[in-house]
C-alpha cells in the first residue's frame, strides 16, 4: 500500500464526524444536557441532542459543517478515482457524485438551525438529515458497484478484502435502513430504538469512508485540477 495526500480526505470525512459526535455526546452528558448511557444499545440518545445546547452545540457546528465541505470534496474525488481507474459509464459517475453532494448540502442545512425551536426548524432538520443519510448511502452503493464492476475487466489495486469490507458496509447499511423504514411503520414501539439505529447507520456510512481511505492508499490515486476544458468535455471529467 503506498499512502498518498488525497487518502487523508476520506479518511477525514470518516473520523472527523465520528469524533464530533462522540465528542459532543460526552460534553453533554458531563453538562446534563443528556443521560449518561452507550446509545448504540440502549437508544437513549440521538445525534442530534448532542448538539443542541451550548456549549457542545458550538463544538458541533463547528466541525459538523466542515465536516459537509470533506464530503463534497470525498465526492468530487471519488469521481476522479473511478475515472483513473477505468470506469467508462460517465452518468453513473455523475450520478454517484450528484447524490453525495445533496447529501452533504442536506447536513450543512440540518447542522445549521440545529437546537432552533419551531416547526418550520423542526422540518428543515428533518428534511436534511434524512437527505444526508438516503443520499449518501445510495453514493456509497454506486461507488461500491463501479469498484466491482471495473475489477471484473481490469485490475483496480484495490486488495480484494477492502473491496469485500466497501461492500458489505454498503450492503449492511442499505439493509439497516430498509429494516428501519419497515420497523417505523409497523412497529408502535420503534421510537424507543430509533434513536440506536441512527447511530449504527452512522457508523456503517463512516466505516464505508474509511475503507475508501484505503482503497484510495493501494491504487496510488492521483488528480490534476484544471480550470477550463476542451469544447464538448465534461469540466467534471477533468479531473
Amino acid at each position: 500500500m503506498k499512502p498518498n495526500g488525497l487518502s487523508v480526505v476520506p479518511l477525514a470525512a470518516a473520523l472527523l464526524p465520528a469524533v464530533t459526535i462522540h465528542l459532543c455526546y460526552v460534553m453533554a452528558a458531563a453538562n446534563g444536557h443528556v443521560p449518561w448511557c452507550v446509545p448504540y444499545w440502549d437508544s437513549c440518545v440521538s445525534i442530534s441532542a448532542t448538539g443542541r445546547q451550548s456549549p457542545e452545540s458550538y463544538v458541533f457546528r463547528g466541525l459538523m459543517i466542515p465536516t459537509a465541505v470533506v464530503f463534497m470534496a470525498y465526492w468530487l474525488l471519488s469521481h476522479a478515482w473511478l475515472k483513473q481507474l477505468g470506469s467508462t459509464r460517465r452518468a453513473f459517475r455523475h450520478a454517484m457524485l450528484a447524490l453525495g453532494v445533496t447529501g452533504a448540502v442536506g447536513l450543512i442545512w440540518y447542522t445549521a438551525v440545529l437546537g432552533s425551536e419551531g416547526r418550520v426548524f423542526f422540518i428543515q432538520r428533518r428534511a436534511g438529515v434524512t437527505s444526508f443519510f438516503i443520499m449518501t448511502v445510495l453514493a456509497q452503493c454506486l461507488l461500491t458497484l463501479e469498484i466491482l464492476a471495473i475489477e471484473r475487466r481490469r485490475r483496480t489495486g484495490v486488495s480484494g478484502p477492502v473491496r469485500g469490507v466497501m461492500a458489505v458496509l454498503a450492503a449492511m447499511t442499505v439493509v439497516s435502513g430498509l429494516v428501519s423504514l419497515v420497523l417505523s411503520a409497523a412497529v408502535p414501539a420503534y421510537d424507543r430504538i430509533e434513536d440506536a439505529y441512527e447511530w449504527v447507520i452512522t457508523v456503517l456510512i463512516l466505516g464505508h469512508a474509511l475503507a475508501t481511505h484505503f482503497a484510495w492508499a493501494q491504487s496510488s490515486f492521483t488528480a490534476r485540477f484544471a480550470t477550463g476544458s476542451p469544447p464538448g468535455e465534461d469540466p467534471v471529467d477533468r479531473f
